[in-house]
């Protein structure tokens, strides 16, 4: 009776290891498996198109550090300066990128003033880039810019700027990334580093806080512990842009 009690209690704790070993592979597994593509669980990677203007492509653009966050993104970028929507709404090339890329997503940056002094106008032309991007099977997405210090008598706040994009985005049924809120979030916490200049034309902090927050926005990921950040941003400073950005789309770190 004693040697099957012990037998007993032998098999119980034998399981409750493998219980316990089972569950650290897995973790191991989790860890291991940060950073990886979309394909990794079936689906096809994401293709993701930019339509923006120099806010988009400074410091080798927004969708160059994008794609170093997730190097399995198919990205390209039709950012041309200082374009509105109105001017790639009029765009041949614009809209045959849209209309011929099979894209995930269709990133849609205006001109930095126009959503505040001229939202109709904004409206207006939005709807036809939300028209041909939907017709493509796309998804827009607005990306909200960033408070311009050289028009802040005209109102271009970050206040503004994110009640006329979230104003946009419920006319046009269109999510909004707050990439403006992220910038406003810094410079709040770390004034003195340099985001952009009072034109809002982003230093390469602000293009790669930029990256960061549509990496988390797309792919549901925390940007937190990404190991890729530009060779010119030191990595306490990168840490800390990953932090404002994760913190400004409720990701806990």
């Amino acid at each position: 009776m004693a040697n099957r009690l012990r037998q007993g209690k032998a098999i119980v704790q034998f399981f409750a290891l493998l219980t316990v070993v089972t569950i650290a592979i897995g973790a191991c597994q989790i860890d291991m498996s940060f950073g990886e593509p979309p394909a990794a669980s079936g689906q096809p990677p994401l293709r993701i198109l930019f339509v923006g203007n120099s806010l988009t492509y400074y410091n080798g653009g927004i969708d160059y550090h994008l794609k170093g966050l997730e190097p399995n993104l198919q990205i390209e970028s039709v950012s041309e300066p200082g374009y509105s929507f109105k001017d790639h709404a009029r765009s041949d090339t614009t809209l045959s990128s849209i209309r011929g890329g099979n894209w995930t997503y269709i990133i849609l940056q205006d001109q930095s003033q126009l959503p505040v002094i001229n939202p109709s106008f904004v409206e207006y032309y939005a709807k036809v880039l939300n028209q041909e991007i939907r017709g493509s099977g796309a998804e827009p997405i607005l990306m909200m810019t960033w408070e311009r210090q050289d028009s802040l008598d005209q109102g271009v706040t970050t206040k503004n700027l994110s009640t006329a994009y979230g104003a946009l985005g419920k006319i046009l049924g269109a999510r909004v990334a707050p990439v403006g809120l992220a910038f406003d979030l810094s410079r709040q916490a770390w004034p003195v580093l340099e985001l952009a200049a009072p034109d809002a034309h982003p230093t390469i902090y602000g293009t790669y806080l930029a990256a960061c927050v549509l990496y988390g926005f797309l792919l549901e990921r925390n940007p937190v512990g990404n190991p890729y950040r530009d060779a010119s941003i030191a990595a306490d400073v990168a840490a800390y842009l990953q932090r404002c950005a994760a913190e400004t789309l409720g990701y806990e770190y």
